[in-house]
């Protein structure tokens, strides 16, 4: 096959291919707008891919006007295009003479070359950049190919060709964007965006020059840094490939980038960090309020930090409800201990290639989040803040974030972290990394064990007192421009306040509710319904704010028959959840349950109506009530999907309490799995259960014996307020949870007399009907007969 074929073989392939992504894209709804809102005299009444044919053939001659021998010409592949145009009618002849009849207009001048071909610039307004980038990148492979014909013989005068051709669309289409974007014209045909003429075959050295003076200026910066030597000879390896690449190629464009990336890297570049421990702390006490486990953390790396020869970086995970003021102790972290503030969102973020970086081969490719940042602080040791990291790669099907994250937040291995763009490694052992979550459930185990877990179980009514106090309402007053003249908000009021009108965790209630009244002070000031000082009481609360919240969380107002305060963790923190229990008439026993419990928990309610069952007389219950009654349990909140393995014990002491008759205590919380021994076994959550039993208004709480371990970690006025009575048994949990003890049944005695009715009963009956113990008759032993 001569090389002039397989160079028409080449060029008939890429238009046929384009011609069919053309055709394709014109059934879209965009493109039909588009055309619809394109001046009528660049549509001339033509759909898209008759314009792209037109466009074809107009750069088909304008390419033959090179070709001195007319018998060089590839007229088979002008009359495809023909064909495709107008119909399987045109004869080679008629082909023919329309092809010379182009390529004459061209020598005379009657028509040129256009900078941008005529469907493009139909489109250009309403594609968005990604599709029109590529359907000009498209179209440059399809000119290239074709430009391949005129010289197939003189391999620089192909390569001029298709240089040319690359730049003068890249040239013309960068004009044409520019230019709607700036509210102006497009670039007339055959113009370039500076007002230029570009024709095929005439490459412009000027832009040649800028690029390669670009490249000089980055290397040149390069030059400057301090980089590891390993590493620069790597740069240096991707330099002298990139020069020896044309400009216009778009492989010299991607090594551009990533040698300007390499560039404004902090190379060896770290901020003095801060050594004080006491301005530390001072910093960390005056933003935030509570939170001492963070703080002693922080305070703990500082120490280190200081006696360490070699500083390294430090990764704390914090868990905890929102509005704990998890990512705003972060600002503060990063103010005492001297680093740049980074915040990285994970939200939502589905793909490895946020973290990683894309390969720099794909169209587009860019840098990972953690490069990207790194970048901006300009410094190799900031703080970076790892926001919601439970909320990761959720549902994602383009690879697991999470595991790109092993080695990022591994101290063993950061400090070659390779980013799959920048294709170097770079250090980040020297990055302090703090993640916040939700719920530490959802976080990958290989990815949790890489960091030091510290846990934030709310806020006391206490702490939520001085943080309105201190911090919520200086805030809100300064964001509605009110002053200590225009408005006061007595202490009271803002206790009142946090005990009725919120029910969470954290303080953004709070601090809404704050906000609301403050707001309509500034109304009332503004229309003159009050003039000089206003002072909010409690009793003005529900002017301002409605009535006060009267929600779920609290405990009942009395004692209740089958009513039980169970404890319950969510990612808003620890709370109430009640468990009732109610008897129905039945024939023979049976238990329904209710209220969305899910598998776990409805696993516990079966495991605790067993275990009442199992031991009904040692619980005061006969087993004629059993045989004649329908039980029920309920979760209150139906609509609220509830799991778990802890409602165990709040499950038994409900069903105990429905068939004794005997209340349970409203000030009694409790939280414990049973087993079908009647033992309480350990749960998770304590700190939280704790905080939101203490919230609800609970004063006793029971809990597994084998959690008193996990009572360092509950705060100490959660404690100092609570009454904490830790179980072992079902039989303790009834003692502490019921208003009176729960009696056996007492078997009666048996008499002579009973004792010879059951001796005769078996003597007549020798099945053993009646439950005795069987009696053997000797053998041709017959039993009396009746009188």
């Amino acid at each position: 096959m001569d090389i002039r074929r397989h160079f028409t073989m080449a060029a008939n392939t890429a238009a046929y291919e384009f011609l069919k992504e053309i055709r394709s894209l014109a059934k879209q709804p965009l493109a039909i707008k588009a055309l619809e809102q394109a001046p009528a005299q660049l549509v001339r009444d033509r759909k898209l891919d008759e314009i792209f044919l037109d466009d074809m053939m107009d750069s088909f001659a304008a390419l033959m006007v090179n070709v001195n021998d007319t018998k060089l010409i590839p007229s088979p592949l002008y009359h495809w295009m023909k064909i495709s145009r107008n119909g399987p009618d045109i004869t080679p002849e008629e082909s023919n003479d329309d092809l010379f009849a182009r390529i004459a207009s061209f020598n005379s001048g009657e028509r040129q070359v256009k900078s941008i071909p005529d469907f493009l610039n139909a489109i250009v307004a309403f594609t968005p950049s990604d599709p029109l980038r590529f359907l000009a990148q498209r179209w440059q492979n399809v000119i290239s190919q074709m430009s391949y014909l005129t010289s197939p013989d003189d391999t620089l005068t192909v390569m001029n060709n298709y240089e040319a051709q690359m730049m003068s669309m890249a040239s013309a289409l960068s004009g044409i964007v520019s230019a709607r974007q700036n509210g102006g014209k497009a670039p007339k045909a055959g113009e370039s965006a500076g007002g230029v003429s570009v024709r095929p075959g005439k490459p412009q050295p000027q832009a040649d020059d800028d690029e390669a003076s670009d490249l000089d200026r980055v290397i040149e910066q390069i030059k400057k840094i301090e980089i590891p030597n390993k590493i620069r000879e790597e740069i240096e390896r991707l330099i002298r490939q990139t020069k020896r690449l044309n400009p216009q190629s778009s492989e010299f464009s991607v090594n551009m980038k990533r040698l300007e990336l390499v560039a404004a890297l902090p190379w060896g570049t770290y901020n003095q960090t801060n050594g004080n421990i006491s301005l530390a702390q001072e910093i960390l006490d005056k933003e935030h309020y509570g939170l001492e486990k963070v703080k002693r953390k922080v305070i703990e790396h500082i120490a280190v930090q200081n006696r360490a020869a070699v500083p390294s970086g430090k990764i704390l995970l914090l868990v905890g409800p929102p509005g704990v003021g998890k990512t705003s102790i972060a600002k503060s972290i990063a103010e005492a201990t001297g680093r740049e503030y980074i915040r990285v969102a994970l939200g939502g973020v589905h793909k490895e290639s946020d973290i990683r970086g894309h390969s720099s081969t794909f169209v587009g490719a860019m840098p990972g989040r953690i490069i990207q940042e790194i970048r901006k602080a300009k410094s190799s040791n900031p703080l970076i803040v790892l926001d919601e990291i439970d909320k990761l790669g959720h549902g994602s099907t383009n690879g697991d974030p999470s595991a790109a994250l092993l080695e990022v937040l591994d101290p063993a291995q950061n400090h070659t972290f390779r980013d799959d763009f920048l294709g170097l490694e770079f250090d980040l052992s020297k990055v302090m990394f703090l993640c916040t979550a939700n719920d530490l459930g959802t976080i990958p185990g290989p990815l949790r064990d890489r960091m030091h877990v510290i846990s934030l179980p709310g806020y006391t009514q206490d702490e939520k007192l001085e943080i309105a106090t201190r911090y919520l309402l200086p805030k809100q007053m300064q964001a509605a421009a009110l002053k200590e003249e225009d408005l006061i908000v007595q202490r009271n009021t803002l206790q009142h306040l946090v005990d009725n009108y919120t029910a969470e965790a954290g303080v953004r209630t709070l601090e809404k509710k704050i906000g609301d009244i403050c707001s309509k002070t500034v109304v009332d000031i503004e229309t003159g319904k009050k003039s000089g000082q206003t002072i909010v009481t409690p009793a003005d609360l529900e002017e301002y704010l409605g009535p006060a919240y009267g929600g779920r969380d609290h405990v009942p107002e009395a004692n209740s028959i089958g009513v039980v305060n169970g404890l319950a963790y969510s990612q808003s923190g620890g709370s109430i959840l009640q468990i009732e229990a109610c008897l129905a008439p039945s024939q023979g026993f049976r238990m329904v349950t209710s209220g969305n419990l899910g598998k776990v928990m409805g696993e516990s309610a079966g495991v605790a109506e067993s275990l009442v069952r199992s031991r009904a007389p040692e619980f005061g219950i006969s087993d004629n009530l059993l045989r004649q009654t329908e039980l029920r349990i309920h979760a209150p909140e139906g609509a609220v999907p509830k799991d778990g393995p802890s409602a165990g014990a709040a499950f038994t002491t409900a069903i105990i309490s429905a068939l004794t008759k005997i209340p349970v205590r409203r000030d009694v919380a409790m939280t414990g799995e049973i087993n079908l021994r009647g033992e309480v076994t350990a749960i998770g959550g304590l700190p939280e259960k704790l905080e939101g039993a203490l919230r609800a208004g609970a004063t006793t709480v029971l809990i597994p014996r084998q959690n008193i371990p996990h009572l360092a970690e509950v705060s100490e006025k959660i404690k100092s307020k609570l009454t904490i009575v830790p179980v072992g048994t079902i039989e303790e949990v009834l003692k502490n949870a019921l208003t009176q003890n729960v009696e056996p049944l007492v078997t009666p005695k048996k008499t002579w007399g009973s004792r010879l009715r059951e001796a005769w009963a078996v003597i007549r009956n020798p099945s053993n009907d009646t439950g005795a113990s069987p009696v053997r008759q000797p053998a041709g032993y017959k039993p009396p007969q009746p009188l």
